[in-house]
């Protein structure tokens, strides 16, 4: 295969490992993804919305053996309980996501590994920067020390998650550890009455459900920005919900995972950060160059070095107070051959398989 390009593409190599083809001329309606069509070990069978997702073996796959199983279901269990007791009992053969205190429980369950490892990822309270009183730095600024990232840590996600040393996880690539941002209450009032608002203001929070202490984070975060005068409205939402205010920027505070991907930090930084993205509100030149001259470089070396200074930007300016970088937690159960879990979150299962 030789693919050609109109520049350099130091991110090629990286992003093919997510390709999606889609034929051209394939019209976008609503039901476009409901029976998707693939040359991988599994056919499709069924998926329901917000239920489940059926798989078969593709008999006519090129490997030998591959799949190991002959049908795969995946599950969607938003309560992360649920999800513990759903592998507990044996209704489901792997659970991923899961918080302290379930892999606690599940370590002495019969019958059941659990395993936690590194992933991609971030999370991140983002604030919309298209809004005011966020377009004012100093507000920014004022909750990044308003917020105290380290006791949210220990005390919510010990074990399952480390505090976030920059914009993007350690397990990335041109990862840069940016200094520590300190938690001030005295300085974060300091800067909202520099900003206008000596007592604070009213604003709001949206998150939904699905990651482990999503709620409880959610919580932690409200009490402590009350301690400097901003109220804040606690909205759970329904995930479908939640995604169309995310996309639509109908928000001004939101909990978000951000990362995953190829592992290559152009994944994150462009696809949420850039000006084009539209993600966030936020907009900053110097940071779009950087990130648009790494990625047309081929020299590694070349890209880590603006990828450093973009990180730098977006800790120091950027729309969001970067929270912890989970690990992936997960429980299987002792029946189940050949699972890995990357730190892509991309779960491949044509290696896995159930014993009788």
């Amino acid at each position: 295969v030789v693919i050609k390009t109109r520049e350099p593409v130091g991110t090629l190599l990286s992003n093919l490992t997510i390709l999606a083809i889609v034929p051209a001329g394939t019209p976008a309606t609503p039901d476009f993804g409901d029976r998707p069509v693939g040359t991988g070990p599994f056919k499709f069978v069924e998926f329901v919305r917000d239920a489940r997702l059926v798989l078969d073996a593709n008999p006519s796959y090129w490997q030998q053996g591959i799949p190991r199983s002959q049908r795969v279901i995946f599950v969607d269990i938003p309560e992360v309980a649920a999800r513990a007791t759903a592998v507990e009992t044996g209704e489901i053969d792997i659970a991923v996501g899961l918080p302290p205190e379930q892999m606690k429980r599940l370590r002495t369950t019969p019958n059941v590994t659990v395993e936690v490892g590194l992933t991609t990822l971030t999370r991140a309270l983002w604030i919309n920067a298209e809004r005011a009183p966020f377009s004012d730095v100093r507000v920014r600024h004022a909750l990044q020390h308003a917020i105290n990232v380290n006791a949210i840590t220990s005390s919510l996600v010990a074990g399952i998650a480390t505090p976030s040393t920059s914009p993007i996880a350690s397990n990335v690539v041109c990862y840069a550890k940016m200094p520590p941002i300190s938690y001030d209450t005295a300085l974060a009032r300091k800067l909202l009455a520099e900003a206008g608002f000596p007592r604070g203001f009213e604003t709001s929070v949206k998150w939904t459900v699905g990651n482990p202490k999503e709620r409880e984070v959610s919580d932690a975060i409200v009490g402590q920005l009350a301690l400097v005068g901003i109220r804040v409205h606690n909205l759970q939402q329904p995930r479908a919900i939640w995604l169309d205010d995310l996309l639509k920027l109908n928000w001004d505070f939101e909990i978000s995972t951000t990362g995953g991907g190829t592992g290559d930090p152009d994944f994150t930084l462009r696809r949420l950060y850039h000006t084009r993205s539209k993600r966030t509100g936020w907009s900053n030149q110097e940071f779009d160059r950087l990130v648009d001259d790494a990625a047309a470089s081929v020299n590694l070396q070349q890209r880590c070095a603006m990828y450093k200074r973009a990180q730098e930007i977006l800790w120091d300016q950027g729309p969001a107070v970067f929270l912890f970088d989970p690990l992936e937690s997960y429980a299987f159960r002792t029946s189940v051959q050949g699972f890995k879990a990357p730190p892509s979150e991309i779960f491949g299962v044509a290696d896995v398989a159930v014993s009788p």
